[in-house]
């Protein structure tokens, strides 16, 4: 069965408590582009310098050992950025704020929270919200901190074919390893269509150049290596798992009432769900 990336094993634990800091609402959003640079890079500042209340200390360590529970020898945790306005219906923020891979304790969750905050402010984030029209002071982070899925096969999965603008498709991408390699272009990964109306494989197409992968470190960070070569050209996916990863994006597409984008992975027979979001570009 497939699982969210923060499944009933790894609870999600909602945090409060941090202090106020930074521009008041009038002045963000009544200031120029220079200002408005100016605020962003005071932020950083004050947020990397910050000291947060026992309160919310207390609070993450609590995430870590709920977390840790089922082995902190070899679980590590990943701090990744979920801000209000991001992969809206109407706009993308991909990239531009921060995931943090490798965490091993509480200390490291919290300066990575802080680290995630502060890429809300960075230079490229705020140029791209102002031209995007969103209202500054409107915006907020909230941090997900989630197990890192040590991923045999990863990919994206389109709940229409959105190369034909194909609404009664779904479109699968898969590669071996973490799906890094499938999101930046480093592999070209293997294909399946899935026709939504009989939830049944209507074509594959298996690449024969996914010759490297990231996977999982003993420290827990991402790095790159090379698939060896007996997987190399073949494939990624078996029909049946290719169906089980179409399902998961009719159902989100059903639920969210609107065509959706999903990042997935596989780890052994586990499918994880690792994110939702609409397809903005139809």
């Amino acid at each position: 069965m497939p699982h969210s990336g923060s499944d009933s094993t790894y609870p999600t634990v909602q945090i409060s408590g941090a202090t106020s800091i930074g521009p008041s609402a009038d002045q963000l959003d009544g200031a120029t582009g220079e200002q408005v640079l100016e605020f962003a890079a005071e932020m950083r500042s004050a947020i990397s310098g910050m000291t947060l209340n026992s309160n919310f200390s207390e609070e993450i360590s609590s995430i870590w050992e709920s977390i840790s529970a089922a082995g902190a020898d070899s679980i590590t945790v990943a701090c990744r950025s979920s801000a209000n306005a991001e992969d809206s219906a109407a706009a993308s923020f991909a990239g531009q704020y921060l995931t943090v891979l490798g965490l091993r304790n509480a200390e490291e969750i919290e300066g990575a929270i802080k680290d995630c905050w502060a890429s809300m402010w960075e230079d490229s984030a705020v140029s791209y919200g102002t031209m995007g029209g969103h209202i500054l002071s409107n915006l907020a982070m909230a941090v997900v901190v989630q197990r890192v899925v040590p991923a045999d096969v990863s990919g994206v999965v389109f709940s229409m074919n959105p190369i034909m603008g194909n609404h009664d498709e779904i479109y699968i991408n898969s590669s071996w390893g973490l799906g890094e390699a499938v999101v930046s272009g480093l592999v070209t990964p293997d294909t399946y269509i899935v026709n939504k109306g009989s939830m049944s494989l209507s074509s594959k197409q298996i690449s024969p150049a996914k010759q490297i992968k990231f996977v999982v470190g003993d420290t827990g960070t991402a790095y790159q290596t090379d698939v060896p070569a007996i997987q190399v050209g073949i494939p990624t996916l078996s029909d049946s798992a290719a169906v089980q990863v179409a399902t998961i994006a009719r159902d989100a597409e059903e639920r969210a009432g609107m065509p959706m984008d999903l990042e997935w992975a596989y780890e052994g027979d586990e499918l994880y769900v690792l994110q939702a979001r609409p397809i903005t570009a139809l």
